[in-house]
Formats: C-alpha cells, structure tokens, sequence
C-alpha cells in the first residue's frame, strides 16, 4: 500500500513485485518502468493449481507507467476473483521488443527479445489455468488504459473470466498490432469460448483503438454492451506480411456469439479498413 516501484526488471515474472499469496491487495501504488521477460511487468500474481478457487486478487488506485511483459505489460494475475478499480495503465505493452541487455536464462540460451502476448494493460488470466468447474468472474471499475499495446489478445485488457463486469472505463490509443490472427481487441478481448454467462461492458469510451480483428472489443464469449461509446476504431493489421489471414473484422467489436446493444450505445466512425478483406466497419457477428 502507497509504494512507488521505479526501473525494476526481473528475468521471469512480476517487473517490480511477484506474489504467489493466496489473497493480494494493493492500493496507492504506483509502477513505473518495470519490465518483466514473462508475466506482469509492474505486477504479478502466480497462484498453485489447488489455490485457483479459493484466491482472490484485489487492486485500487494504482497506476502503471510505461511496464512491459510478454503478458500483462502492466500486471497480471491468475485469481478468478479479481477486483480492479479505479487504476490508470499508461504506455504499457506486451510485445515483441528487443532487450538493451541481452542474459542467459536458466537453460544457457541467450535471450535478446521479449516474446509479445496479451493484454498491453491488464490481463486476468483466471480461466485458462483454473478447473473447468471453477467459477471465475472480474469486477473492473473506473479505469483508464493509454496508449496500452499487445502482439495478441487485448491491447488494453484482455480476461479469460467467466463472467466479467468492466463499467466507467476509459480506452484510448490502445492496439493489439502483432499482426497475426490472434490480434485481437485493441481495448479489451474476452477470450473464454466455455462462458455461458453474459459479460457486461458498461459505461464505457473507447476511442481510436486498432486490431485486426475487434478494433474496439473482441469477445468469443456473450456480451452485454450498455451505453457504450466507440469511436473511431479499425479493424486494421499493422504489418499484414506476418498475418495467417488477410483480412480485417469488426473495427468497433468483433464476436461470433450472443451480443446485445443497448441503452442509447454509440459506435460511430469505426472501420473495418482493407478495401477487398474489410468485413464490419462497426461490428461484425
């Protein structure tokens, strides 16, 4: 609580700070330029298998500057109880990116890159590594995500929760750009295909967000949007020599499953931008 992490770098997980606690809390903090190789680049909570269910992970007004990882270029945890609210991620990222100071890892190979994954931001990771009948659901209240990046899923956020609730957050200039098929949600991506329960984005602005696929919002699981704003999002590959398929999808949101829009949603200015393979300039279903 009310600490400042500044340049701290670690050659696995967790940039300034690896908990594998059952319970974290943090609040009042702040992380500025922490890099991790693998997860959390400011923060990180790597939990047992037998902890999963009964973990919970909670985060108040905190801010990550300019953290990177492979996954969680902010923080990451694998609770499937997360509470976030309230923080800000500013030029945060998980992607490619080579290393000032090339090491040695543990098995004698010479690293000289970060491998880019997900989540720019923020990345609850809480379903793919909890059992199958667990239950997992994310609260995420009241954030900000800037100028936020990913190779894959989530530019911002990405959750693999069950049942996710994101209300009163902001998404600006956030991309997932690796430009393979698994760029996806240059705000936020929803990647648990097992849900059965609607998440819920509520209240939210996204503007100028970029993926190949959900410029604003991917989900692969049922959604709800309530008076959201979208604006001026793309459906867009930065370099379309590296992707699987050339094609763009859904420049606002992008799902193959249950979405429903309501109370007064905007989507405006929004593109799916290659003029032969753009399908869904606002959204695509």
């Amino acid at each position: 609580e009310s600490c400042e992490s500044k340049n701290y770098t670690s050659n696995n997980g967790g940039g300034a700070v690896q908990s594998m606690a059952l319970h974290v809390r943090v609040e009042d903090s702040q992380f500025i330029s922490c890099t991790a190789m693998d997860q959390g680049g400011g923060l990180y909570q790597k939990l047992d298998s037998s902890d999963y269910a009964s973990s919970s992970f909670y985060m108040k007004n905190c801010t990550f500057t300019d953290c990177v990882a492979a996954a969680g270029g902010g923080a990451e945890t694998y609770s499937p109880n997360a509470t976030v609210i309230d923080c800000s991620f500013i030029r945060c990222s998980a992607e490619d990116r080579d290393l000032a100071e090339p090491y040695i890892n543990g098995s004698g190979e010479t690293v000289t890159k970060i491998d880019g994954r997900n989540a720019g931001g923020l990345n609850i990771y809480s379903n793919d590594t909890a059992a199958s009948d667990t239950a997992s659901s994310a609260t995420v209240t009241g954030c900000t995500f800037t100028n936020c990046s990913a190779a894959r899923y989530g530019g911002g956020l990405r959750s693999s929760a069950k049942e996710n609730t994101i209300e009163n957050c902001t998404f600006t200039s956030c991309s997932s750009n690796g430009g393979v098929w698994e760029s996806v949600g240059g705000a936020i991506a929803l990647s648990n295909s097992t849900a059965t329960v609607d998440s819920l984005v509520e209240n939210c602005h996204i503007y100028d967000c970029t993926a190949r696929r959900g410029g604003g919002i991917y989900t692969d699981a049922p959604l709800i949007a309530d008076g959201i704003t979208i604006d001026g999002c793309v459906a867009d590959a930065e370099d379309p020599s590296k992707s699987i398929m050339n094609a763009e999808y859904g420049g606002g949101i992008y799902t193959t499953v249950s979405l429903t829009i309501r109370n007064s949603s905007v989507i405006q200015n929004c593109t799916a931008s290659d003029s032969s393979d753009g399908y869904g300039g606002g959204v695509y279903i």
